[in-house]
């Protein structure tokens, strides 16, 4: 008997193992864009890509080239993976199109530090942020992270340390592109 396991890894800024992903793309000068997209290079997967709102423009390998339609404002990217042994998984990338007027935040509720090279900060994204900063504290108010720079995220070391498995507190402010600051407050679980 044959265990099917396959995974696919997205190779966007970082790796990504299977799901879905939301993949947003600044509207600003034209009405297409092209992305390329590629995946995990396992010599033994054979790659399968259909896509809706948009069109294929190259496929090669784990490769492919996609012109999105932006006037849709959405899109999506189906991936099926196949291995030698018959078995399949399919992940899908959901495209949306955001305006270059209008300020978004993402910020995450968890992250794992375990080195293993899959989501080892707690780093939130954002567009057309002008101004940030970020702090993390334990539950008893303690510091433990500063940032200004919203491509630089916590590790999950304290003083040289890795902290403990639970729950921080985060503060982000930032200003928006209408120079209007705004503050957002929540929990993240660090899991080891």
């Amino acid at each position: 008997m044959i265990k099917c396991i396959i995974t696919i890894l997205l190779g966007l800024s970082t790796q990504l193992v299977y799901g879905q992903y939301f993949h947003q793309i600044p509207y600003c000068f034209d009405n297409t864009d092209e992305r390329s997209y590629t995946f995990d290079n396992n010599p033994d997967n054979t790659y399968d890509f259909q896509v809706i709102n948009g069109e294929i423009l190259i496929q090669q390998g784990d490769g492919v080239l996609i012109r999105w339609d932006y006037e849709s404002q959405y899109g999506i990217l189906y991936v099926t993976a196949t291995n030698q042994y018959g078995c399949s998984s399919t992940t899908n990338i959901y495209m949306s199109v955001l305006p270059c007027d209008r300020t978004t935040i993402f910020v995450p509720n968890s992250f794992t530090p375990n080195d293993n090279s899959l989501n080892e900060t707690f780093k939130p994204k954002g567009t057309n942020i002008k101004d940030y900063e970020m702090v993390v504290h334990n539950r008893w108010g303690e510091e433990l992270f500063f940032t200004r720079n919203i491509l630089v995220g916590w590790d999950g070391i304290y003083k040289g340390k890795l902290v403990q498995m639970g729950v921080y507190v985060y503060q982000i402010t930032y200003q928006d592109h209408e120079n209007y600051y705004h503050t957002v407050i929540g929990k993240l679980n660090l899991v080891k």
